[in-house]
C-alpha cells in the first residue's frame, strides 16, 4: 500500500550522531566497493539516496541556524520593500550569459574530431601564408 504521509507530517529526524554513522558506512562502503554506498545505506539505515546525498555534501560544514540565515536588515520593518530613493536608477539584473553546451570532453572520438579540423584550417592558413609570401 503507498500511502501519503498526511499534510504537516513530518518524516523521522536522525541525530548527528547517527548521521555521521551513516555517512561513516557510505564512505566505508565506497572505499571498498568503489561505488554503491548511498544504495546500500538507504536499504540497511532506511534512508532515502536523496536525503544521504545531501548529507554527504553538508558533511563537514557548520550547522546554520535558520534564524540566523534570515537576520533582518536594521531599520527595515518586516514586509515591507525598500523605498527607492528618487533620482536613482533601479538596479539592474546582470544579462544572463548562455553557456555554450558542453561537448563530451572526455570522448576520445569527439577530440579526435576537433583535432582534425583543426588541422585541416592549419593546413588551409599555411597554404594561404605561403602563397601571400610568394607575392613578396
Amino acid at each position: 500500500m503507498n500511502a501519503k504521509a498526511p499534510k504537516g507530517a513530518q518524516g523521522k529526524r536522525y541525530t548527528a550522531e547517527q548521521k555521521t554513522e551513516i555517512i561513516a558506512f557510505v564512505n566505508d562502503f565506497n572505499a571498498k566497493n568503489k561505488r554503491g554506498g548511498l544504495k546500500a545505506a538507504g536499504d540497511k539505515y532506511g534512508v532515502s539516496v536523496v536525503t544521504l546525498s545531501a548529507w554527504m555534501k553538508n558533511a563537514g560544514k557548520p550547522a546554520v541556524k535558520k534564524a540566523a540565515k534570515k537576520a533582518k536588515k536594521p531599520g527595515r520593518k518586516p514586509g515591507r520593500k525598500p523605498v527607492r530613493k528618487p533620482g536613482r536608477p533601479a538596479k539592474q539584473a546582470a544579462p544572463a550569459v548562455k553557456a555554450e553546451p558542453a561537448a563530451p570532453a572526455n570522448s576520445v572520438q569527439s577530440i579526435l574530431d576537433r583535432m582534425s579540423k583543426i588541422n585541416k584550417e592549419i593546413s588551409a592558413l599555411q597554404k594561404e601564408f605561403n602563397s601571400l609570401k610568394k607575392q613578396l
